[in-house]
């Protein structure tokens, strides 16, 4: 069927991209479950940008962790720090930063943060996926991979409507990286 996607792989890249230029090395990647689709571009976007990282400044000094949540809820997102929390106070090489692989994930991220004391983004900066309303109304706006939702739904119901006779027409759109107060340089 005809349709219209946002190119995941490319917004996971601008996300490790932007916190490899704030000066992050250890950054924790939380992503859906490992079996779908998106969960699955955006790690391959996430090693993409590391990669390309290691291989433009000849460091191997990044250090990356890859965690799966069970959905892409806040609630998954909550219990995934939790765990990290508690690592994070018997690790010196804990994560500097964390990016989730969509805005739900972030919020319960940012709120499992919050509760454990840990400050955002002087501690740990966190970066989400999809730019939902929430996350620039967060106690902490939250930086984020905007999707253009209204030229997805544009461009999906022209699509829809045209009666397009081609099976295989797809349009896919470009992600934005919208910074806003979640991320940061790492404290020295």
């Amino acid at each position: 069927l005809p349709s219209v996607s946002i190119d995941d792989r490319a917004g996971a890249a601008l996300a490790i991209e932007h916190l490899l230029a704030l000066g992050h090395v250890r950054i924790c990647f939380l992503n859906g479950p490992a079996d779908m689709r998106q969960s699955v571009q955006r790690l391959a976007g996430v090693r993409d940008a590391v990669e390309h990282w290691r291989r433009l400044t000849g460091s191997d000094s990044v250090q990356l962790t890859v965690c799966n949540a069970e959905a892409y809820t806040a609630q998954a997102g909550y219990a995934a720090a939790e765990e990290a929390a508690e690592a994070r106070a018997a690790s010196e090489g804990a994560p500097t930063a964390v990016f989730c692989a969509n805005d739900l994930l972030a919020v319960g991220v940012m709120s499992a943060l919050r509760v454990a004391g840990v400050s955002i983004p002087d501690d740990v900066s966190v970066i989400g996926f999809d730019d939902i309303p929430l996350a620039a109304q967060m106690p902490v706006p939250l930086t984020t991979i905007r999707q253009p939702m209204d030229e997805l739904g544009a461009a999906a119901a022209e699509l829809l409507l045209s009666g397009a006779d081609a099976p295989t027409q797809h349009q896919t759109f470009s992600p934005v990286l919208t910074i806003r107060e979640s991320t940061a340089k790492p404290r020295e």
